[in-house]
């Protein structure tokens, strides 16, 4: 993302004479450090941000990574430090430093005379995230990576993970998400309510069987023995006679 330079910065950087040094801002738990890219301690009352006592780093110390670009991205920096005593690396490393604030100033000097021209101008602006400890034995180094405010932008605001749990402290009671975590290897197959089972996870119904078929009603009998002068046996013979006597005939 490019930014409009200010007249006074835009005037001092066409001067034939001059020198340019790096002046870094780190708001560690413990207390700020300051630290500049010139030989000996450096007091800037500007009135501005950059204003406090700055420490010497010399060739030390190295600014990489920062940069300007047409588009809206989230660009980061590098800071390293260099050549600290073995003792001290032992300090950095219980530091609090993530999310804490890193700012680098642009300062502009007469080469002759060592005065500074324009006040300094602000090129980074960010939240230390890592901070990497090189031990050589004697001497370390320590490199601190910033990344910019914009990277913000890229990160959501108010994160959903969208299960029961995170639905119940949203909304207490509804039951919306009741069953994602059954859904998550649930298989369903389509077509087949047999085959498919539950989202309760038991298996589905079968369909029902169809119920046995009810038995024929018995054919009615072709055998009267109720006839007058039978003996109202059913015994499939009609002893209807003349007289009282057996019938020579019969039906069956």
């Amino acid at each position: 993302m490019t930014r409009t330079m200010e007249a006074n910065v835009s005037t001092a950087l066409q001067q034939s004479n001059i020198r340019a040094h790096y002046l870094t801002y780190f708001d560690f738990g413990s207390g700020a450090l300051r630290f500049w890219s010139g030989v000996s301690e450096l007091t800037i009352s500007t009135g501005g941000d950059a204003d406090g006592t700055y420490t010497a780093a010399g060739n030390l110390g190295q600014v990489g990574g920062i940069e300007e670009t047409t588009d809206l991205k989230a660009a980061g920096a590098e800071f390293t430090l260099s050549g600290i005593p073995s003792a001290l690396l032992s300090v950095a490393l219980i530091e609090q430093y993530q999310g804490r604030t890193a700012t680098c100033w642009l300062a502009i000097f007469n080469a002759t005379t060592d005065v500074l021209i324009t006040d300094p101008f602000q090129i980074f602006s960010g939240r230390m995230n890592l901070m990497p400890i090189t031990d050589a034995g004697k001497t370390g180094a320590i490199v601190v990576t910033a990344e910019s405010r914009l990277i913000d932008t890229q990160r959501s605001q108010n994160p959903r993970v969208y299960t029961d749990q995170d639905q119940q402290n949203e909304y207490a009671g509804d039951l919306g998400l009741e069953f994602v975590p059954k859904m998550q290897e649930l298989v369903i197959t389509w077509g087949r309510k047999d085959l498919a089972p539950s989202i309760l996870g038991e298996e589905a119904a079968s369909e029902p069987a169809a119920p046995p078929a009810a038995a024929p009603d018995p054919a009615p009998s072709t055998l009267d023995d109720s006839s007058e002068g039978g003996d109202g046996n059913d015994d499939g013979l009609d002893d209807v006679s003349d007289g009282g006597g057996w019938s020579d005939s019969y039906s069956v």
